[in-house]
């Protein structure tokens, strides 16, 4: 069974924080409710300035571990602007990073 946004959540919040994610969403079949046992999970992030592809890469691979399943990420910068609107209508924020005063 495929974990659901309420587990992805759980899992992931304590991954991202410690690796500085600003904000997280999670879009495709698991926001839809429409993931199965082959599907990935597909998430955007918004980072600090200078991380670095290889810091994605690793943040990818702890999600997938802490989730058991393949995660795909990618930035909210990096969205092509023909998959936009479709990805943006339906991600589903998991994670925000509060500001500090």
């Amino acid at each position: 069974m495929s974990p659901t946004i309420k587990t992805i959540k759980k899992m992931s919040v304590p991954i991202l924080r410690k690796a500085g994610v600003r904000t997280a969403a999670v879009f495709g079949s698991a926001a839809r409710g429409e993931s199965d046992k082959k599907s990935d999970i597909d998430m955007l992030v918004e980072v600090p300035l200078g991380t670095s592809l290889l810091d994605l890469v690793s943040l990818e691979m702890k999600l997938g571990e802490k989730l058991g399943k393949k995660v795909d990420i990618g930035t909210y910068k990096s969205v092509h602007p023909y998959l936009k609107d479709r990805i943006f209508s339906e991600a589903i924020t998991i994670y925000e990073r509060r500001k500090r005063n």
